[in-house]
């Protein structure tokens, strides 16, 4: 590497676009993993109905970190993009 910065401030913020949108949609898929989970807990009891409630909401807590990882890589993306434009002169 040579130390050179070839990324555009545009660029950066069209990825944190991006990843905002992903994000989005995770959000979308969570709340339709919730609406299923629910749906389907209301047609069974016992044990291996426990289990699956378990592992569907540490499913629903692994997918909620992720996207909350996704919205802090967006907002850095963002930050870092700001701070290209300033040093650059852009906007």
């Amino acid at each position: 590497m040579s130390g050179r910065i070839d990324v555009s401030p545009e660029e950066l913020r069209r990825a944190a676009a991006d990843i905002r949108s992903g994000s989005e949609y995770g959000g979308e898929l969570v709340a339709r993993l919730s609406q299923i989970i629910e749906t389907l807990n209301a047609e069974w009891e016992g044990v291996s109905q426990q289990r699956f409630r378990t592992e569907a909401e540490e499913t629903k807590a692994e997918l909620m970190n992720f996207i909350a990882l996704m919205q802090s890589v967006e907002q850095e993306l963002m930050s870092i993009a700001a701070r290209f434009a300033e040093a650059d002169g852009q906007r």
